[in-house]
């Protein structure tokens, strides 16, 4: 269950197709490896995890978030826009290990400095049902350069 959380709380940070708004942002395409993620819970806990693999692959309209823990895999697919600068709107398209979750839409804060890509976004908390009990959730991920496709080189399998 706790893969699917993680997958669920990164891939929600990741990336809703509306005919009035514009494409993807050209700083974010490419692989992205999640180097931290604090989630803040509604009880008002914190926690922050550096231990798990997770990896964003953007292209200009869509991102697949990865997460490889030792329970499994878990791969949530989006498309996404960008109505105004600094947020990128994300509809979740398919989701093998939650279907219910498809078409669950999100505003996500982000910025791009230095190579790092840093994201905030409030996860569902009202009617129907949230996700999940966060309240918020921040990351840090490095932009990875690599030839074999875009997977965690971190992973808590190692560990």
């Amino acid at each position: 269950m706790q893969l699917l959380t993680d997958a669920l709380v990164f891939a929600t940070l990741a990336a809703v197709v509306a005919p009035c708004c514009a494409e993807g942002d050209p700083a974010l395409v490419g692989c992205w490896e999640a180097e931290k993620i604090v989630r803040y819970e509604s009880d008002k806990k914190v926690t922050e995890d550096q231990s798990f693999g997770c990896t964003m692959n953007f292209s200009l309209d869509r991102v697949v978030a990865l997460c490889v823990a030792p329970q499994g895999e878990s791969r949530i697919e989006y498309s996404y826009l960008i109505p105004r600068a600094g947020v990128y709107r994300a509809t979740i398209i398919s989701n093998p290990n939650r279907p219910s979750s498809i078409g669950s839409t999100r505003d996500i804060d982000y910025a791009v400095r230095d190579d790092r890509l840093y994201i905030t976004t409030y996860p569902q908390t009202t009617t129907p049902a949230p996700l999940t009990d966060l309240t918020k959730v921040e990351s840090v991920s490095i932009r990875r350069m690599s030839s074999v496709g875009c997977r965690p080189e971190k992973t808590s399998i190692s560990h």
